[in-house]
């Protein structure tokens, strides 16, 4: 396409739908190019698409146009050709042109040609040709007419669906006008005659055959007999009047087929609806579950593991060294422990915090107490405070790290005094049965001999 047609292209608007997200073409071109040339890339990518498409309506419309162009041409026709019989009808635009006396005039014509109608000796041939195909297709699965053991098939028409056929049969004990064997009810060699009524248009054919019955053979012809006899004879087996309260069903055929009835118990649906509910609505209720389980276990283990980093601290500051020193001791001797399998959630969580702070060149005091507002940790808060206090102003930190560390102490001592008194009470109603359980073993043998 010449380069003077594309700005005409690009103003034209194709719908968004058919550009695909521009969201997703990005993303693709960043795995390939760097940052300067995805956007160039995904651009043209855009364009070539919108080019292509306008391109493919003007091509419709150009051959819409030439269509209609040849379609002005006119040609002479003397005769029209029906549709063989069965065709649908054929719409022919025709053109009619009169002359008289240097007059003219053309009319446009919409003619429907109808299909050719078949004659009386060509119904009858379509209907002998037809019949004479009978005998076999009626077979269905049976092996020959001498003896049949299984469903004989009878078709209602033909393929094409113009010849119409309706049976008879004189056993219909034997074999129904829908083609079912009852061969439980065959003794073998019963004679049936089946008649086939064909019928095309006003034409009418009769077509007799005359079929053997035979004896169901194998298992599952035997299976498929009884099948046919449980399923086209059940209500007979169904006795009692109207004005009868209950109805008796039989457990005996005359024929000699033992039956029983079972009623099937209806599936609790309703009750396996409302627990599926019930679940989804559980699962989305506890949908943050987990989140707040590693989120509790992660407070836990830092208010455990608080004491014993504080005091570790203390030894550092006692020593002489500085707070920042300090603490990159720390995680250099944590890094130490981790590689033989030790690991602590709270000096992972400084030595990254530590880490953060000398790539960002961010003051620690400010990552710790960014920290410890998300946790939420009273202990945390107070470290912080008592840490930015220090940097600030100059304060003793160890003296304030010690009153922390006793106030720590004294609350996990009370807390463990109060976990202990909640585990008596506890285990109070297991020793209640298990007195009353001693109690009837020593008992058990006095009363016994009463």
């Amino acid at each position: 396409m010449k380069e003077r047609w594309k700005p005409l292209l690009l103003k034209m608007t194709i719908p968004k739908a058919l550009l695909g997200k521009e969201e997703e073409r990005q993303a693709r071109y960043r795995r390939l190019y760097g940052e300067e040339q995805w956007k160039e890339r995904a651009e043209k990518d855009r364009e070539h698409l919108q080019i292509g498409y306008w391109s493919i309506v003007m091509v419709f419309f150009v051959t819409l146009l030439f269509c209609a162009l040849v379609s002005t041409e006119k040609t002479a026709v003397k005769t029209l050709l029906r549709p063989e019989p069965g065709q649908p009808d054929r719409t022919e635009i025709l053109f009619l042109t009169g002359e008289h006396k240097g007059s003219t005039v053309t009319e446009r014509l919409q003619f429907t040609v109808e299909p050719r109608v078949r004659t009386k000796a060509e119904n009858l041939e379509l209907l002998e040709q037809y019949a004479g195909t009978l005998e076999d297709l009626i077979l269905g699965e049976n092996a020959s007419t001498e003896a049949i053991t299984t469903d004989l098939y009878f078709p209602h028409s033909d393929s094409s669906g113009t010849i119409s056929l309706r049976w008879l049969t004189d056993r219909p004990d034997l074999v129904a006008e829908d083609g079912v064997f009852y061969g439980f009810r065959a003794k073998g060699g019963e004679v049936i005659g089946i008649t086939a009524e064909l019928s095309l248009e006003e034409e009418r054919l009769v077509k007799e055959f005359t079929v053997t019955a035979g004896m169901p053979e194998t298992e599952e012809q035997k299976r498929k007999a009884l099948e046919t006899e449980l399923r086209n004879y059940w209500k007979t087996w169904v006795s009692g009047t109207s004005s009868e309260e209950e109805l008796v069903l039989l457990s005996e055929t005359p024929e000699g087929i033992r039956i029983s009835w079972e009623k099937r118990k209806e599936p609790p649906y309703s009750a396996v609806l409302l627990a599926f509910l019930g679940s989804l609505f559980l699962l989305w209720k506890n949908r943050y579950r987990t989140a707040d389980k590693a989120l509790q276990r992660e407070r836990q283990a830092i208010h455990r593991e608080f004491p014993c980093f504080l005091d570790e601290l203390l030894l550092f500051l006692n020593a002489g060294l500085m707070v920042r020193s300090a603490l990159r001791r720390m995680s250099e001797s944590y890094l130490k422990r981790r590689e033989q399998g030790e690991f602590s959630v709270l000096q992972e969580r400084l030595y990254l915090l530590q880490l953060r702070s000398q790539n960002s060149n961010a003051a620690l005091s400010a990552e710790l107490r960014e920290w410890a507002l998300k946790s939420g940790l009273p202990e945390l808060l107070r470290f912080s405070a008592v840490l930015e206090d220090h940097l600030q102003k100059g304060t003793d930190m160890a003296e304030k790290l010690e009153t922390e560390a006793d106030l720590l102490r004294t609350e996990e001592k009370r807390q463990m005094e109060e976990r202990g008194k909640k585990a008596e009470v506890q285990l109070a109603f297991p020793m209640m049965l298990l007195l009353g359980g001693l109690l009837l073993i020593t008992l058990a043998p006095m009363l016994l001999e009463f």
